[in-house]
């Protein structure tokens, strides 16, 4: 500090901060709460431009194309030998209401194939179930369906 005789000391260099700790957690938890990775929940006004953003973003694309798009991430997570994601994406895919029943069909035999190298048998023939119910002999429904019934041990069903 700097001083002279005639004049009190004048503080050079930055000044501490008035702000408390605790008044500073607040204007960040504040400051986060705007930011919709962080809400705690969904503000009810449509005063956040980036809430809005993203509700924008679902709504826009039909319920076909979001179903398609999701296939297509679990086709990536598939080849990527990422079985639990695979399935994770194909589920999602199938909670889209749409008509287009091939898409269906691919949806539910590709969670099987992925249930089946999970060794999910049980979902993988509940999957092949619905499959044939929407498309009845699909031949990749009534494959994986057999080799599901063939690592349970029920031969008998395999071959129906």
């Amino acid at each position: 500090m700097a001083s002279n005789e005639d004049t009190q000391p004048v503080a050079i260099g930055p000044q501490p901060s008035q702000v408390t700790d605790t008044e500073r957690l607040q204007k960040l938890n504040t400051d986060l709460e705007n930011i919709p990775l962080f809400m705690t929940h969904l503000p009810t006004d449509d005063t956040n431009p980036a809430v809005e953003a993203l509700k924008s973003l679902i709504s826009e694309e039909a319920p076909e194309d979001m179903a398609q798009k999701f296939k297509t991430e679990g086709n990536t997570s598939f080849h990527r030998k990422r079985y639990d994601q695979a399935v994770a994406h194909y589920t999602h895919a199938l909670s889209f209401d749409h008509d287009n029943n091939e898409l269906k069909v691919s949806l539910f035999t590709n969670r099987a194939a992925a249930n089946l190298e999970l060794h999910n048998y049980a979902r993988v023939l509940e999957d092949c179930k619905s499959a044939l119910q929407i498309k009845s002999n699909t031949p990749k429904a009534l494959f994986r369906a057999a080799r599901a019934c063939i690592m349970v041990g029920k031969f008998d069903e395999a071959d129906e």
